[in-house]
């Protein structure tokens, strides 16, 4: 926060409701409030300018927001194999594969989305409230969801990121302890790196079958 151009550390912020509040006593003139948020997937900044006629006035700055960006945009990895991202949604099933078109988007709802964040982790909302995410670990989110996927998420630096919110806390783990990825039917206990998996595991599968009966 500064104020006429100088940092100002008198606020308080919620990290809960992503508010900031204070008060200040100004003498008459033009005065400039800029309050600035930062994290690992960008910032944005939102500013006020009063003109203080009185003797006095108050500017509350609880009615200055930073919006849209406090949560938003996990980077992942998305992997080799089919399984390693997997998007469940009304309009049908997405993995990896779709993952090769740069201009892939994706924002609405979802039952489900797995993936691996990296560089850092970051934040879904989970409840209404953030929810920090480990870096190097599988995630797999489920029930009422609210995605956006794409390379162009404030913050994703040409990476690809997704922004999701959530009713419930996701399962999460790495090698043996890994959630099972929805895109997959057979993870050898828990989809290990080295797992082809996916699509492919299915096709596999089902030539093998073939040329038993052959």
């Amino acid at each position: 926060v500064t104020l006429d151009g100088k940092p100002d550390n008198s606020f308080q912020f919620n990290a809960a409701t992503g508010k900031i509040t204070s008060g200040y006593k100004l003498l008459p003139g033009s005065h400039t409030l800029v309050v600035t948020g930062k994290n690992t997937c960008g910032q944005d900044r939102k500013s006020v300018k009063k003109i203080v006629a009185a003797n006095v006035e108050v500017i509350d700055i609880e009615d200055v927001s930073i919006e849209d960006e406090k949560y938003c945009g996990i980077r992942f990895n998305p992997g080799n194999a089919d399984w390693q991202f997997c998007l469940i949604t009304p309009k049908g099933s997405y993995n990896r594969s779709d993952l090769t078109d740069n201009n892939f988007k994706y924002s609405g709802t979802a039952s489900k989305a797995y993936f691996k964040p990296i560089a850092g982790g970051g934040k879904a909302t989970v409840a209404g409230k953030p929810y920090e995410l480990e870096n190097g670990k599988y995630y797999l989110f489920t029930g009422n969801l609210k995605v956006t996927v794409s390379r162009s998420n404030s913050g994703s630096v040409g990476q690809w990121s997704i922004c999701i919110e959530a009713d419930k806390n996701p399962q999460f783990g790495i090698g043996n302890n890994q959630p099972v990825s929805p895109c997959t039917e057979n993870n050898n206990n828990g989809n290990s790196d080295d797992n082809n998996g996916g699509k492919n595991n299915k096709v596999d599968n089902k030539n093998s079958q073939d040329k038993r009966n052959n």
